[in-house]
């Protein structure tokens, strides 16, 4: 807050931010000026909708879900494995499990069910497919180190066009919507396992990757 404070008291000087100094700080300056506002802006708009609070006491408040039951009770069949065939499709399951609980239990009601970010996550989908996602990034997993990759095995993207004529018609699917976006989760699960399968010290490369960030 003082921080945000003493950026509105000086960026008068500048033209209301619009006037550019030829100070190698500025650029810095500038960018932390409009991040502090935008931040400044979300959180009054989070403060004043009061949906958006009484869903974040909702989660607070519920008790143990089926899902969670169902990810113990398989958990526990897991163990009682006989084959590692059936040990792996136990593991599957569970993982599904916990995915329904973190989806649809608490993103759904914490974040999804915000109609403006309903609205806004619509339209860059539908904009990203229209034009091929040169005017907004596609909705995608990476399964890299890196933000991006040109390797379209090494990705799973949202409500994919099958062909020309489904950049025509548009969407078919919403990502806030959970029937879709589970169905997009699964997808996900099956393409993670088939690279750890068939490119795994690729795969394991990376995660070692990621693993390193913890320390950076």
């Amino acid at each position: 807050m003082m921080a945000h404070s003493h950026v509105r008291q000086n960026i008068r000087e500048h033209d209301g931010g619009y006037h550019v100094p030829t100070s190698a700080h500025w650029v810095k300056f500038k960018e932390a000026y409009y991040v502090l506002e935008e931040e400044r802006r979300e959180l009054s708009r989070l403060a004043g909708d009061s949906a958006a609070t009484s869903r974040l006491q909702g989660i607070a408040r519920f008790t143990v879900t089926n899902e969670i039951r169902n990810a113990y009770q398989v958990f526990a069949d897991e163990h009682k494995a006989t084959t590692k065939a059936v040990q792996f499709k136990q593991q599957k399951s569970e993982l599904l499990e916990i995915a329904k609980q973190e989806q649809l239990n608490v993103l759904q009601p914490m974040i999804y069910e915000d109609s403006a970010l309903g609205k806004t996550m619509g339209m860059n989908h539908a904009i990203s497919r229209y034009t091929g996602g040169f005017l907004s990034p596609r909705y995608a997993v990476v399964y890299s180190a890196k933000s991006q990759t040109d390797d379209p095995g090494l990705q799973t993207v949202f409500d994919k066009p099958d062909g020309a004529w489904d950049y025509v018609t548009g969407p078919k699917k919403n990502l806030p919507n959970p029937e879709g976006r589970m169905s997009y989760v699964g997808r996900i699960a099956d393409n993670f396992n088939d690279l750890m399968a068939n490119r795994r010290s690729y795969m394991e490369g990376e995660l070692r990757k990621i693993q390193g960030w913890m320390n950076a």
